[in-house]
């Protein structure tokens, strides 16, 4: 039976979350294992981040903090000493602890806080029809990169000439995190003796059980794959059903209890059941009202700026980002803040990821200085110059595995992990305002026009994501509307008047 509705009885269900993690494959045996970074290293490398966000007195309150705790044959050697032990008898020193804290211990909605969501290239269809049948290829082409990872032939990545780790890749489909009244879990069905062949669809509130898979393995095709979806369109026309799905993404305790009264019924936790082991959930979603050009126009995610940006002298296109970034921030706030942009640590075996912080100094002179009528135009270059370089500094030192946010959490964790009291370093309120990104950034570069998009990290913050093309940038700015202090649109408008004024200055003066 290739389709099958999922029954529901007093609650039905929804959406599962999907984590990714992932087992460890022998063909990143040649990945090598994440490195602790030096103790003084990361200690110093906090206080130059500390810099261009405190005031002098405050800073040199933390200095001593910080000189304590890394002081000879103090806590902070014993704590180092703990995590390298712990990193030559584990597979990764800080992944599990990370997926532990930052994830499953989170409590906060996965949508918007956690689950990121990307807007792909506008599709040329515009009723079901071309719906159903741009479906039909999305899901034969999932298929098709599944049997890649299941084989084994799924290509290996490079980046700097390193090959990067696939260990994450082969739990990536039916896997589940399920609610708990504390902490969450994350079951991997895949790995199961007799792994999922289905994926949920969901239409009006309804949900169907397809079978992607025919009798002797192989997948169905394109063909097979339309007449299901359609066949799942004739049968779902009622919205008469109780929206239940919306409890995914209620706070995690109110979640959870929901979770518990749902599987106190047979057929509910059946239907749970299958729907957590599918290999994937596809929505069939309505189109959204359409509203004014005006109002569309605002509520975007994803904003698109033109340009030339920077390897033509030779600036590194992130780091150029970041630098305009933190200009607009400037502007709309006058102020500079502690700002968080992903780093991949996939060279090195079950890497995950670390941060690159800005803003440094030499980004806070050059915000300082580039309206400053009275400062020439070649220092305000120099200055933009200095600025990007240094912001690359820190992305080459995260890609190497030498960053410090992963690494100062893990002596915190590893505090907790011998019974030990917090460390004054971590109660210091220059630890919280170091912490407190309100710029939340990421590059995901894609060979097409599309842009991922996340919520901000704090109430008060911002979530920046671009995807660089060769003439132009794909950008998602995103804020929360109960904070009066954050407006998604004007940071947009601010950061391409910065744009547009970095790229005249990297022009050849007249």
């Amino acid at each position: 039976m290739l389709l099958k509705k999922i029954s529901s009885a007093k609650y039905g269900a929804r959406l599962f979350q999907v984590v990714f993690m992932f087992r460890q494959g022998a063909r990143s045996l040649s990945v090598p294992a994440q490195p602790v970074p030096p103790l003084a290293q990361t200690l110093q490398g906090y206080l130059r981040a500390l810099e261009p966000l405190l005031p002098a007195d405050e800073l040199e309150h933390t200095r001593e903090v910080v000189r304590k705790f890394g002081a000879e044959g103090g806590l902070g050697e014993k704590l180092q000493r703990g995590l390298e032990k712990r990193a030559r008898h584990s597979h990764n020193w800080i992944s599990d602890w990370w997926v532990k804290w930052a994830c499953l211990e989170n409590r906060q909605p996965l949508a918007v806080h956690s689950n990121p969501a990307i807007a792909l290239p506008k599709q040329d269809y515009s009723d079901w029809r071309g719906q159903l049948l741009f479906a039909s290829k999305l899901i034969a082409g999932v298929l098709d990169f599944k049997a890649k990872i299941d084989s084994g032939c799924l290509p290996v990545e490079h980046m700097r000439g390193q090959p990067l780790c696939s260990d994450l890749f082969p739990l990536l489909f039916s896997s589940c995190r399920i609610p708990g009244p504390k902490h969450d879990q994350v079951f991997h069905y895949s790995q199961s003796r007799r792994a999922p062949t289905h994926i949920t669809v969901v239409r009006n509130y309804q949900f169907f059980q397809l079978e992607v898979y025919n009798s002797n393995g192989t997948p169905l095709t394109q063909s097979q794959i339309h007449d299901q979806l359609r066949r799942i369109r004739s049968q779902s026309w009622k919205t008469d059903k109780e929206p239940v799905g919306i409890l995914t993404s209620e706070h995690r305790h109110t979640w959870g209890a929901a979770y518990r009264r749902l599987l106190k019924d047979k057929i509910n936790k059946e239907s749970v059941r299958l729907i957590e082991k599918g290999i994937f959930t596809l929505c069939l979603d309505s189109p959204v009202m359409r509203i004014s050009d005006d109002k569309y126009s605002s509520r975007m995610a994803a904003q698109i700026l033109h340009g030339d940006f920077p390897k033509q002298v030779n600036l590194s296109p992130n780091s150029f980002i970041q630098v305009a970034l933190q200009l607009a921030y400037y502007r709309v706030h006058n102020e500079v803040s502690a700002s968080c942009d992903s780093a991949s640590l996939r060279m090195f075996r079950g890497g995950r990821t670390d941060v690159i912080r800005s803003p440094t100094n030499q980004t806070l002179q050059f915000v300082r200085a580039v309206d400053d009528p009275s400062i020439t135009r070649e220092v305000k270059l120099d200055l933009l110059k200095q600025a990007v370089e240094a912001h690359s500094m820190l992305t080459d030192q995260a890609l190497r595995g030498q960053a410090i946010d992963r690494h100062l959490l893990g002596l915190k964790l590893q505090a907790i992990e011998e019974r030990l009291s917090v460390p004054r370093l971590f109660m210091d309120t220059a630890y919280g305002l170091a912490t407190h990104f309100r710029l939340r950034t990421g590059q995901v570069p894609a060979n097409t026009d599309s842009v991922l998009c996340f919520g901000p990290q704090v109430p008060d913050g911002y979530a920046v994501c671009y995807n660089p093309q060769s003439d132009h940038v794909h950008f998602s700015i995103t804020a929360f509307n109960c904070c009066e202090e954050t407006h998604a649109e004007t940071l947009a408008l601010t950061l391409d008047s910065a744009l547009c004024q970095l790229q005249e200055l990297l022009q050849p003066a007249t």
